[in-house]
């Protein structure tokens, strides 16, 4: 085995065996919900419920952290948010392939939310999906360019992808973050 194969970059604690940081997702989802109030019928009680969503997923309750974002969906099945938080619920869950369908829809009605790209990055690198892990951090890191996580991750995948060289450069790319 090469120095290059056994080379493994720092996790950080991401990686496809790890989900993200309950603190990270949680933080995020609260601040996008304060910062986009809803302005639909029902508004009040679909907030309601992905706050206590939100409030059970702290708790590290996932099952009634998924109850809630479900009845949340059920007042508007469109609600970004309301599908993220349903996506990470489920992850929690191990209902992995469940949760990529609520991380897509969440990602098709608001593609502008870079934490849905790298969630979705880290369980498909997960399920060991590497192009798709690769896809999406790739357009993580184009949004984010700043963040050391996205490279370290894309990275990663591109080593679990046997791209070494490319793998390398770009973790070189993440030092300098």
């Amino acid at each position: 085995m090469s120095e290059v194969e056994k080379f493994e970059p720092p996790q950080h604690g991401h990686g496809p065996q790890d989900l993200p940081p309950p603190s990270r997702a949680l933080e995020h989802l609260k601040a996008k919900l304060a910062a986009a109030p809803i302005a639909k019928a029902g508004s009040r009680k679909l907030e309601k419920l992905l706050r206590k969503a939100l409030e059970s997923f702290k708790a590290e309750n996932y099952a009634l952290c998924v109850e809630h974002a479900l009845a949340a969906l059920d007042l508007d099945s469109e609600h970004s948010q309301a599908n993220h938080v349903m996506a990470v619920g489920l992850e929690r869950l191990g209902e992995l392939h469940k949760s990529i369908q609520f991380y897509e829809r969440a990602l098709a009605r608001d593609p502008s939310d870079h934490e849905i790209y790298f969630n979705l990055g880290l369980l498909a690198w997960r399920l060991k999906m590497h192009e798709q892990a690769e896809r999406l951090f790739r357009i993580y890191v184009g949004k984010e360019p700043n963040k050391a996580e996205g490279y370290n991750n894309l990275g990663g995948v591109l080593r679990d992808e046997g791209k070494f060289d490319s793998s390398i450069e770009i973790l070189r790319g993440a030092i300098y973050r």
